[in-house]
């Protein structure tokens, strides 16, 4: 039995294996460098936004 599954790329949309999700998108691997530049690019503009580092919102926002 096989530990992956075929789906669908959540950005172009063509059939891949996929092993896991990223954040709940299947991402295939020609797509992902362009998915972690964005999501990077996310990230550093909030920190610059809120003057917080990551780790800080995600202990604020921890649920406990």
């Amino acid at each position: 039995m096989e530990d992956y599954t075929i789906i669908e790329c959540d950005i172009c949309f063509k059939k891949h294996r996929c092993y896991g999700t990223l954040g709940g998108s299947a991402i295939c691997n020609k797509c992902h460098p362009a998915f972690q530049f964005g999501y990077e690019q996310e990230r550093t503009n909030w920190e610059r936004w809120t003057g917080k580092s990551f780790s800080q919102m995600w202990k604020e926002n921890e649920k406990k």
